[in-house]
């Protein structure tokens, strides 16, 4: 483990810190751990560790911006359980996954750079209220973004293109608004499996292997009747 900010013995969590400017390489496991509140992490670079280079566990209302995670054994940043994190302006490349959630509610991620990851660039796994604003996601192995019953979406102004799978996938997915994005050269556009009120406008989906668009089993006169071209 390289940087921790952990409850101590008393379970008080660390809280209002800032950690900026360092560098963390080759950790047997994470290259930074949180487990705080309305803590701020800025310029760091994580490098080849272990574990993820950014572990966030029950974190509340931490901001993470203009970091780098690169190399890292698992996802660039992971974050299980919590509220209102924000990662802003963070450069995400070559990991196993590029950000991995679970559980995660109220929190926004923006102006990423997220490339070139053996897998997804966000896999997102329960939660509720997730923004995804204006991030550059491209060339990673598997899916773009692949969101799992959550609840609550955005996706708006995100650049995502040459991705290994799909574009966007969403699986059961209660109220989604994506619009303005650009899907371009993936496998795939965008799929929607399931889910309810789920709407796809206004977004440039074009040049991908297999399907642009896709709806199956959503709710009837849902997903599917939403799904408009420009």
């Amino acid at each position: 483990l390289g940087l921790a900010l952990d409850p101590d013995a008393a379970g008080a969590r660390p809280e209002a810190n800032e950690v900026r400017d360092n560098r963390v390489a080759g950790s047997q496991a994470a290259g930074l751990r949180t487990q705080g509140r309305h803590n701020r992490f800025e310029g760091n670079e994580l490098v080849d560790n272990n574990g993820p280079g950014i572990e966030a566990r029950g974190s509340e209302g931490e901001t993470f911006e203009d970091n780098v995670a690169r190399g890292n054994h698992r996802a660039g940043l992971e974050a299980q359980g919590g509220r209102r994190l924000k990662a802003v302006g963070n450069d995400f490349e070559g990991n196993l996954d590029g950000v991995r959630v679970e559980g995660l509610d109220q929190s926004e991620f923006r102006d990423n750079a997220v490339r070139g990851n053996r897998e997804q660039w966000l896999r997102a796994l329960r939660g509720a209220s997730l923004k995804l604003v204006g991030n550059a996601v491209e060339d990673n192995g598997t899916d773009g973004v692949w969101l799992d019953h959550v609840e609550g979406v955005t996706l708006s102004g995100n650049r995502v293109a040459g991705n290994g799978a799909v574009g966007l996938q969403l699986e059961h997915v209660e109220g989604a608004e994506v619009f303005d994005n650009a899907f371009s050269n993936n496998d795939g556009g965008v799929a929607v499996w399931g889910g309810h009120r789920v709407e796809v406008r206004f977004n440039d989906v074009v040049d991908h292997a297999g399907y642009g668009l896709w709806a199956m089993g959503a709710e009837p006169v849902g997903a599917m009747a939403m799904v408009t071209l420009p």
